[in-house]
């Protein structure tokens, strides 16, 4: 319900980014219910999420994965791939994070180095895949603000207090706005395609404030996938669609004359169909995971978080190394489906052939 979505008493938690918070906020509850101790829900709200995100500030988090990077990050060959494969193309890149230097060269030089594990030198020219580096962006603020942009001096890791009139290739730039930006770079909003793997920050602001196209990388998809692509998985879809064309069809035949034993078997029999749906859409949820189903669909009904991918997101995918194959040239289009509304007739392949066969395009 999205009334009760913009509720200030709701917060809604669903990507992979919350579940660490959603598991400590868990953890503080039972803790409280097994010892009998009274508490507020928005307190117990409140004090998790600012331990969270000083968590986040204090750089203890980043300090860590940086002991153990083989830990936390895998090698990105399909990534080099791509951003060279685009920049023979012509093509201008950029990274935008919210992330510090150290940090980020650190796991750059650990995903595009090729040699061993201990062995990071072939990925330090990582810089020379990106047009610009912004770091401490703040997002999704950054869409929003007029935070001036600063240069990095990458070698002492000192701020330059000189301001910023032109960004650089092979410079390291802080903080920034999305207007100065655009004013920067001159590069307009419509012929930027923006990656993150954040809903909330890099995706829905990035759309809405300047109309940048989107892509959602969603590591989580390949599980989806792989359910859907189970035998059972279809047959149970199948079924349910089946019975939603039953109970349609029997609907549709119902008639004001029919006697009222006629009418009984016709009830019964939609509740029966309807039983045997719910038990094949709660078989098809539990596939996915067994106490929140899929990430995408809630039973029939698109997820709050599918909803607000739908509409931001232009196109999404598990890992940007799925775009390799594809031939990334000036003119390529990223077809979207055609969403049917309610209204709108589904036509069979057999109709789309003959209609095509008939147009002057099969003859081009």
């Amino acid at each position: 319900n999205r009334t009760i979505l913009r509720s200030e008493n709701l917060r809604s938690m669903h990507d992979i980014f919350c579940m660490p918070e959603v598991c400590l906020l868990s953890d503080t509850i039972q803790h409280f219910v097994d010892h009998n101790i009274r508490f507020s829900p928005s307190s117990v709200y409140d004090d998790v999420s600012r331990s969270v995100a000083d968590l986040h500030r204090s750089g203890v988090l980043h300090s860590n994965i940086l002991k153990d990077l083989p830990m936390y990050l895998d090698r990105a060959p399909g990534k080099r791939a791509l951003l060279e494969k685009l920049k023979r193309g012509g093509k201008r890149t950029f990274l935008l994070t919210n992330s510090a230097f150290p940090f980020i060269d650190a796991g750059m030089r650990y995903m595009f180095s090729e040699g061993d594990l201990d062995d990071q030198q072939s990925g330090a020219d990582w810089m020379e895949l990106f047009d610009l580096v912004i770091t401490l962006a703040n997002k999704p603020q950054f869409f929003s603000s007029r935070r001036p942009f600063r240069r990095l001096n990458a070698d002492s890791g000192t701020v330059e207090w000189s301001e910023v009139t032109k960004l650089r290739s092979g410079c390291v730039y802080l903080h920034g706005c999305l207007e100065d930006f655009a004013r920067l770079t001159g590069w307009p909003s419509s012929s930027i395609l923006y990656f993150g793997d954040h809903l909330a920050s890099d995706i829905v602001e990035a759309n809405r404030q300047v109309g940048w196209r989107t892509g959602c990388i969603i590591p989580e998809l390949e599980h989806e996938i792989n359910v859907q692509n189970i035998a059972q998985w279809r047959e149970l879809l199948a079924r349910v669609i089946e019975i939603d064309r039953l109970i349609t069809d029997c609907q549709k035949e119902w008639r004001e004359e029919a006697d009222a034993d006629e009418k009984v078997d016709e009830d019964e029999a939609i509740n029966q169909w309807n039983h045997k749906r719910d038990q094949y859409l709660e078989a098809l949820k539990n596939m996915f995971n067994r106490s929140f189903g899929s990430s995408f669909r809630t039973y029939n009904t698109p997820s709050s978080f599918a909803y607000t991918l739908g509409r931001y997101a232009d196109l999404y995918t598990s890992q940007l190394e799925n775009l390799v194959p594809l031939a990334l040239h000036k003119n390529y289009v990223f077809m979207p489906h055609r969403s049917l509304l309610p209204h709108e007739p589904v036509l069979h392949r057999s109709f789309l052939v003959r209609a095509f066969d008939s147009s002057p395009l099969s003859r081009v």
